[in-house]
């Protein structure tokens, strides 16, 4: 999995559709294959899963917290692992956590607030695409 480097990766990633939201992380995905060839091939490789964290300031006041929210995501999407190649994702933060919970960045409590909303976000996602994989008689017989 290769991770969003440049500013116009992040922006054709946001552009994208949400394809799950939480109450504080929202996940963008794009079909790389679905880009022209010659925007495609100057951002994204053939072949590869890429992905990016985005946390803005606005939400985010501080480095260290912006620093340890952006581990843990890619430390969440490194457990969830897709099949799929050609595919890029962007998780990103649209609502503060409350700053009068959580007192430090490193708190255990933010730790595990984050993990699990990451965790819930992921999962949502993954099983609402496994679903739509599925053959048409398969899917009649749920």
């Amino acid at each position: 999995m290769r991770r969003l480097k440049t500013r116009r990766q992040f922006e054709v990633l946001l552009a994208a559709s949400v394809v799950s939201k939480s109450n504080h992380f929202k996940l963008h995905r794009l079909d790389i294959t679905t880009l022209q060839s010659t925007e495609s091939s100057s951002l994204f490789a053939v072949g590869e899963i890429y992905l990016g964290a985005m946390t803005p300031k606005r939400w985010a006041k501080n480095a260290v917290t912006r620093n340890a929210v952006k581990r843990q995501i890619y430390a969440a999407c490194d457990r969830f692992k897709t099949p799929a190649n050609n595919l890029a994702y962007l998780v990103r933060l649209w609502r503060t956590f409350d700053r009068n919970s959580y007192k430090s960045a490193s708190s255990t409590l933010l730790t595990a607030a984050v993990k699990l909303e990451l965790e819930s976000l992921l999962s949502v996602y993954l099983s609402n695409t496994r679903l739509h994989e599925r053959p048409l008689e398969s899917v009649a017989n749920l």
